[in-house]
């Protein structure tokens, strides 16, 4: 019988065909993640740390949950964070972040304008500048297209792999765990249209029932290694 290391050493080995390079990282032991986790938790999200991967470029930051070793089920979610990395390679990172934390992204820049605006302001600078602020509001829950689509690839991944291996568990609670993910604090409300999600993952799961659903190349390998691991 295959061990949780062994069957994560296999989901690596196929992603790595997908993206070189691909690796895992803890959290803990990176300071910017540390640093991003006390920001997430300003704003909402408290198990940033302990329960979140996390991708920047080809790497996938563990949660500290991670620390003492593989967690019981761990494979699946590298399959989940390898349509991620899959995704940003095919992007490239600069284009795949942008749609990642768009609209959010120019609050963001806000805080850097408004950072350099009181400095300028005190020297002089006119203060029709301060109409530059108004981008801080894109620091609100707005909806962001971009950020739920690439996450919807992703949580495909995870409703397919479950489906296959058999670790899917109740239907109706699981569908509504995953209309959780676009719709709470963790990824800041990126879709609180519940009613969408919902039917989105109820026509993907009729569709791996009846055999219809279309899965591209990365999808049939997840199915393989689903059935193998099973």
């Amino acid at each position: 019988m295959l061990s949780e290391n062994d069957k994560i050493n296999g989901v690596l080995s196929a992603i790595r065909c997908y993206v070189p390079g691909f690796s895992l990282k803890l959290k803990s032991e990176s300071w910017l993640q540390r640093a991003i986790g006390k920001t997430m938790s300003l704003i909402g999200n408290k198990d940033y740390m302990s329960c979140y991967w996390t991708l920047i470029g080809k790497t996938v930051y563990r949660p500290t949950a991670c620390n003492q070793g593989p967690v019981d089920g761990e494979w699946r979610v590298i399959l989940h964070e390898g349509r991620h990395v899959d995704d940003c390679y095919k992007l490239g990172l600069p284009l795949y972040s942008f749609l990642y934390f768009f609209p959010q992204i120019f609050g963001i820049l806000g805080i850097l304008y408004a950072l350099a605006l009181i400095p300028a302001l005190l020297l002089g600078a006119p203060a029709v500048l301060l109409w530059g602020l108004l981008s801080l509001l894109c620091l609100a829950p707005i909806p962001a297209l971009g950020r739920a689509v690439i996450e919807a690839r992703a949580y495909l991944v995870s409703l397919c792999v479950d489906f296959w291996s058999g670790t899917m568990g109740d239907e109706e609670e699981y569908l509504g765990r995953l209309v959780g993910r676009f719709t709470d604090s963790g990824y800041y409300f990126m879709w609180p249209f519940r009613g969408m999600v919902k039917r989105y993952f109820e026509r993907c799961l009729e569709g791996l029932k009846t055999g219809t659903i279309k899965l591209d190349s990365y999808l049939l390998m997840c199915r393989t290694k689903a059935n193998f691991y099973k």
